[in-house]
């Protein structure tokens, strides 16, 4: 017989759209389902929501899955007295299996972007009242201290009415002028990193090059149509959302999860316009650095860089920690993880042909390779942070 399930969430974010497919794929591979699809205003925004969901009792569903935008709403959906999965970051539930994102990761990963291009001045823009953005505040800023900087805070104008966009944009493009030029930015979301590149063209303030933006979700629409396009935080939403829709099947078959937890985890940093640049000084450090990115596919060596800028390699070497704070080896090696990384999570390459295309002599020595700077195999790395595709997804297993 087909199952019945409740989606209890807006469409209309990147974030809640990839859960969504996610969920559908897992449907369409072992179901498939019947969807009650009740829609909701975005997460973030404060609008009205119903306030009793007893119409969906006559549906005669088996399960719900609700990402609301409060507690009362999931509190509401666990009244229906069928098996939940919660999907909500800022209001978890605590006696159901919830559905967050890994702010710790996200944080950190927009913080090392901005390091490894060499910013001195860092800012965090959010929206104070959401747990999800104070969190990776939080972690992104821990990051930044401990690499030795200041992170300029923005304070989200506390009463409704200064929040309103058009009264909120005098506030913010104030805050983006005082900052400390050049500055690194991470926004909560790409929403937020479209607020400030907004706010920048207003006043004239250069993106990259003044002020570099970086976004979290890749909204591929809102990254593009941003002048410049966004660097944004890439997230598995979609893998998420296909173990989500696993957990509620096993739990419709009578399944009891205890405290279980599904973190949604960033896969990479999509790395356009509005990151790229260097906050470097010295030109010979920028021109090896852009000598070393495109040529990180090749196993190049220190000398081989230093021969690009026409620079001795202890002269290379002592600029480097000058500007840096590492080696040119260690960038080397840095650049070519990135890149390796990146082609794990865009791609269904398998290891043996990236090795090839790194001009590696076996999958073993890539594999040692990236296992000493990731601490796990390739094949773990893809299968922890990958984006579940529509070529791949049908390998996962039942219970992923």
């Amino acid at each position: 017989m087909k199952k019945k399930v409740i989606l209890l969430t807006e469409g209309t974010s990147t974030y809640a759209r990839d859960l969504l497919r996610g969920i559908a794929e897992y449907s369409r591979l072992n179901g498939p389902w019947a969807f009650y699809r009740a829609t909701l205003a975005p997460f973030y925004r404060s609008r009205e929501q119903p306030k009793n969901l007893n119409h969906l009792k006559a549906w005669n569903a088996d399960g719900i899955i609700v990402r609301s935008t409060g507690p009362e709403m999931t509190k509401n959906a666990l009244a229906l007295g069928l098996p939940t999965i919660a999907c909500d970051d800022n209001n978890q539930a605590p006696d159901v299996p919830n559905v967050v994102s890994d702010y710790k990761m996200v944080g950190v990963m927009a913080a090392r972007h901005f390091l490894s291009r060499g910013f001195k001045n860092f800012a965090y823009c959010g929206f104070d009242t959401m747990l999800w953005s104070r969190e990776r505040s939080r972690y992104f800023c821990e990051t930044i201290r401990e690499a030795g900087h200041k992170v300029h805070t923005y304070s989200y104008p506390k009463t409704p009415k200064k929040r309103m966009w058009e009264n909120e944009i005098p506030i913010l493009t104030a805050w983006i002028q005082s900052l400390p030029k050049p500055v690194a930015i991470m926004a909560c979301n790409d929403d937020r990193a479209s607020h400030i590149a907004l706010c920048c063209n207003f006043q004239g303030l250069h993106v990259p090059e003044e002020v570099s933006v970086l976004g979290v979700d890749n909204d591929l629409l809102l990254c593009d149509i941003t002048t410049p396009p966004l660097s944004s935080v890439a997230l598995n939403a979609r893998k998420a959302g296909y173990e989500t829709a696993s957990l509620l099947d096993r739990m419709m078959l009578g399944e009891i999860p205890q405290n279980h937890t599904i973190y949604i985890r960033p896969a990479h940093v999509v790395a356009r316009q509005s990151t790229d640049t260097l906050a470097i000084e010295d030109k010979d450090v920028v021109q090896a650095i852009r000598f070393i990115r495109r040529n990180a596919r090749e196993p190049i060596q220190t000398t081989d860089v230093a021969d690009a800028v026409a620079l001795s390699g202890r002269a290379l070497y002592e600029k480097f920690m000058k500007y840096l704070g590492r080696t040119v080896y260690d960038e080397i090696k840095r650049v070519r993880i990135e890149q390796i990384s990146e082609m794990l999570l865009q791609t269904d390459l398998p290891v043996y042909q990236i090795a090839q295309l790194f001009r590696f002599s076996s999958t073993e020595h890539i594999a040692r390779y990236f296992k000493t700077a990731t601490k796990m195999s390739p094949l773990a790395y893809r299968k922890r942070f990958g984006i579940v595709s529509t070529n791949s997804i049908a390998n996962l297993p039942k219970n992923a």
